[in-house]
């Protein structure tokens, strides 16, 4: 398992994906931004270590995953939610 000194506020849990069947770290991706620009970074330098990470061959990089509250709030709430494929891509009404 891959973990990303430095980091370990932004770490939420982990997930264990189909390549490998191995355990990866999950980060809240805006907490990940947070911590590595109070770290100096400037956004081009966290976005290119992100690319750079996620598009590695040799290991299972971990996710980085956007939380909204908004939509939880509401699913908690009982709101009714599905997917929508109108534009190619799954997204969560």
């Amino acid at each position: 398992m891959l973990c990303l000194e430095g980091l370990e506020e932004a770490c939420i849990g982990y997930q264990v994906v189909q390549r490998g069947q191995t355990p990866v770290l999950v980060y809240d991706y805006e907490t990940t931004i947070d911590v590595l620009r109070a770290g100096g970074y400037d956004d081009d330098e966290i976005q290119h270590f992100l690319k750079r990470l996620m598009s590695a061959d040799s290991i299972n990089p971990p996710i980085f995953v956007n939380i909204n509250t908004e939509i939880m709030d509401s699913i908690w709430g009982g709101d009714s939610y599905q997917f929508d494929d109108d534009i190619g891509q799954h997204t969560l009404h």
